[in-house]
C-alpha cells in the first residue's frame, strides 16, 4: 500500500450504494460484475494480508462491503466458502474496532448462509453468536421455525387422525355423493337444486350437511363438468344475475359454504373446498363471478383457508389473500386487515419476510385504527419483528411497540383475547430491552406481561416466559 494514504479511506455513501445494489439484485437483472470488481477493488484498499489497515471511519463501509461482496458471490456460487468468510470477517471487524452491532452483523450473516446450506449446526452456533453479541434476530427466527416444523408435524398427525376418521365414517359421508339421474333442462336442473337449498338453509343446518355437500356435487355435474361447462360471458359484457352460469355459480358458492360450516367431516370439507375453488377461480374475471356476493365469497375463502391438507401453510394463505381481496371488494376494511394478517401468519412470516414487511407497514396505521385490539396488537408484534430483521431498524421496530402500549394501556383490555394480545406487545418489549443490555427495564416487562399472561389464563405462554425471567 502507499504511504501517503488519505484517511478515511473509502467513501461511505458509495459502500452504501454497492450494498443497495448487491440486495436488489435479482436473476432478472444483468449480474453486476462491474459492481463486484469494484468492490474487490475498495476492499483491497483496506485489507491486505487479512489485517485491516483502513482507519475507525473505515469500519462501517468496510463491513457493508464485506456484505455486498458476500450476497453477490451467493448469487454465483450458493455454496462458496468465501461468501461465509466475508461474513467472518465483518464479525472480526467488529470485535476489532469494539463495535457490537457490527459483530452481531457477521455472525447473524453467518448464520443465514448456514442455514440456506441446510447446515443447522453451524446456522445455530452463529447465530447464538450473533445473540450473545446483541443481535438475537436470527436466532428467534431459527426458533420460530423449529417451532413451526414441531406444529406443522402435530399438525400432519391431526390431520392423519383426521382422515383415518373419514375413512371410518366413508359409508355415511362419502366425499362424492353419487350421481343423480338427471332429467329435464339445465335450468329446471338449477331450479331444483336452488329449492333444495333454500329449504337447508331455512332449517337446522348443522343438520343439513350431506345436503350441501350433495347440491355442491349436483351443480358440478350439472354446469361445470368437462361435458357440461358452461362457458363465461365476455369480460366487457353487462353482468346478469340470471343467466345460468350467475345461477349455477350462486349455488356453488352458498352450497359450499354451507358444507364448511355443517359438514363434521375434514376430508369432506377439505374436497368441497378444493372443488369448488377451482370451478370459481376458472370463472373469477367473468361477469358472471361479480354477481355473486363479495361477502359471501370472502367467507368461503376465508373458511377454506381452515380446510386443506397442504401443511406448510401456502394454500391458507392464498386462501386469505383471496378473502381479504373480497372482503375489501365489499368495504370491509377490518376484516381484510385480519385477513391479510392471517395470510402473513401462516405462511409469509417464516417463509418469505420480505412480502410479510411490506404487507405490515404498507397497511400499519389502518390496522391500528380499524382492527380491534387481539388483532392490532399481533399486527404490530409481526411488524416489529419484521422492522428488526428485514429493514435492520431497531428502533423503530423498538418504537412502534411503546407507541401500541401508549395507545392501548392495560385499562383498555376488556376479554382473556385483549390480555394476551397486549401481553405479547409487552413480552416483545422486553426482549428489546434484553437486546440492549437493559435487564432492569427487561425484567420489569416481562413481569407485567407474566401478569397479563396469568389473567388470560394462558398457561403456556407463562411457562415460556418464566423461562426468559
Amino acid at each position: 500500500m502507499p504511504t501517503d494514504v488519505t484517511y478515511p479511506i473509502l467513501d461511505a455513501q458509495r459502500a452504501t450504494a454497492l450494498l443497495d445494489i448487491a440486495k436488489s439484485y435479482d436473476n432478472d437483472t444483468a449480474f453486476p460484475a462491474a459492481e463486484l470488481k469494484e468492490i474487490g477493488a475498495l476492499l483491497s484498499q483496506v485489507i491486505g494480508d487479512d489485517k485491516f489497515v483502513g482507519s475507525a471511519e473505515d469500519v462501517t463501509p468496510t463491513a457493508d462491503l464485506l456484505n455486498a461482496f458476500m450476497l453477490l458471490l451467493i448469487w454465483q456460487d450458493p455454496s462458496s466458502p468465501a461468501a461465509a468468510q466475508s461474513a467472518l470477517h465483518i464479525a472480526s471487524l467488529g470485535a476489532l474496532a469494539g463495535n457490537p452491532t457490527i459483530t452481531s452483523r457477521g455472525f447473524r450473516l453467518a448464520s443465514r448462509y448456514y442455514d440456506a446450506l441446510q447446515d443447522s449446526e453451524k446456522a445455530w452456533a452463529y447465530a447464538k453468536k450473533a445473540a450473545q453479541a446483541g443481535d438475537d434476530a436470527q436466532l428467534i427466527k431459527l426458533q420460530n421455525i423449529a417451532e413451526q416444523e414441531r406444529a406443522a408435524e402435530e399438525a400432519l398427525a391431526a390431520q392423519q387422525a383426521q382422515a383415518a376418521e373419514a375413512e371410518e365414517t366413508a359409508e355415511l359421508e362419502p366425499e362424492e355423493p353419487e350421481e343423480r339421474e338427471r332429467t329435464g333442462t339445465l335450468e329446471e336442473q338449477l331450479n331444483e337444486l336452488r329449492d333444495r337449498l333454500e329449504i337447508a338453509k331455512r332449517e337446522n343446518v348443522k343438520e343439513h350437511s350431506e345436503e350441501f355437500v350433495d347440491i355442491n356435487r349436483q351443480v358440478q355435474l350439472a354446469a361445470f363438468s368437462e361435458e357440461d361447462s358452461l362457458p363465461a360471458s365476455p369480460v366487457s359484457a353487462v353482468p346478469n344475475p340470471n343467466s345460468a352460469l350467475a345461477k349455477a355459480l350462486s349455488i356453488l358458492l352458498e352450497s359450499a359454504v354451507g358444507a364448511l360450516w355443517a359438514c363434521p367431516s375434514f376430508a369432506t370439507r377439505s374436497h368441497v373446498a378444493n372443488k369448488s375453488n377451482e370451478i370459481l377461480r376458472k370463472y373469477h374475471l367473468s361477469p358472471e363471478y361479480a354477481t355473486l356476493p363479495a361477502g359471501m365469497l370472502a367467507r368461503f375463502y376465508a373458511d377454506a383457508a381452515g380446510n386443506n391438507t397442504d401443511t406448510t401453510g401456502e394454500t391458507a394463505a392464498d386462501f386469505y389473500g383471496l378473502a381479504a381481496k373480497e372482503y375489501s371488494r365489499n368495504g370491509n376494511e377490518a376484516r381484510e386487515l385480519e385477513m391479510l394478517l392471517r395470510k402473513v401468519e401462516v405462511f409469509l412470516i417464516d417463509n418469505d419476510r420480505d412480502e410479510a414487511h411490506d404487507i405490515l407497514a404498507s397497511r400499519y396505521v389502518n390496522a391500528l385504527k380499524y382492527t380491534e385490539l387481539p388483532i392490532a396488537a399481533r399486527w404490530t408484534v409481526l411488524f416489529s419483528e419484521t422492522l428488526r430483521t428485514e429493514a435492520e431498524n431497531m428502533f423503530k421496530s423498538t418504537q412502534v411497540l411503546m407507541d401500541f402500549l401508549s395507545r392501548h394501556p392495560i385499562a383498555s383490555a376488556r376479554s382473556p383475547l385483549d390480555f394476551n394480545a397486549l401481553a405479547e406487545v409487552v413480552e416483545l418489549l422486553g426482549d428489546r430491552y434484553t437486546s440492549a443490555n437493559d435487564t432492569v427495564t427487561a425484567r420489569e416487562k416481562y413481569r407485567v406481561a407474566y401478569e397479563l399472561f396469568n389473567t388470560a389464563n394462558n398457561q403456556e405462554a407463562l411457562a415460556a416466559l418464566a423461562k426468559k425471567a
